[in-house]
């Protein structure tokens, strides 16, 4: 009896692990490259979950990309509705077709990227800020490009397995002049 309760417990972590994978949109459209779509500046529009669905936070961020051939550089800058700012620069390596390896400052280690159709999926470990110091979470970030060049990001925030928040984004190539 005891081994069925602990089977029982142990579906919904099964489940959540047996999530979307970057094959499930080989055929979407339209098709994203990281390094095409996010040549030059782009802006984003998103916000911070806890774990629970309240929002922590709200933010906008410009970005501004560069190709040099073997990696995209991605200058992020963030500003918070508490007017907190924050700077991050990716350094995405095209490693294969449709594979990638990321560094940036509050990554420790290295994010492994992958594409397929219109979707991007990032994951990696993220330094976040807490109190004094800093609190290590692992992302799953997933990037779809929608028609019109609109791009939608949905990053899901664990520790040792469990969800502790998600971060909605919405990010937009200026238009054309």
């Amino acid at each position: 009896m005891i081994r069925h309760l602990l089977l029982l417990a142990l579906i919904p972590f099964a489940v959540a692990c047996a999530g979307r994978e970057p094959a499930d949109f080989a055929g979407k459209e339209p098709r994203l490259l990281p390094e095409q779509f996010f040549a030059g500046p782009t802006r984003g529009w998103g916000m911070i979950e806890d774990r629970f669905g309240g929002v922590l936070s709200q933010f906008t961020v410009e970005l501004n990309g560069r190709w040099d051939g073997q990696a995209l550089i991605l200058d992020e800058d963030f500003v918070y509705d508490s007017g907190r700012t924050q700077k991050r620069q990716w350094s995405l390596v095209k490693t294969g077709p449709a594979t990638y390896e990321g560094r940036a400052a509050d990554v420790p280690g290295v994010a492994i990227g992958t594409i397929a159709g219109n979707t991007f999926n990032l994951r990696y470990p993220l330094e976040i800020p807490r109190g004094e110091g800093t609190l290590t979470v692992d992302v799953d970030d997933w990037l779809f490009l929608q028609p019109g060049g609109v791009a939608i990001n949905r990053a899901a925030l664990s520790k040792f397995g469990v969800g502790v928040g998600e971060i909605t984004l919405f990010i937009q190539r200026p238009a054309a002049k």
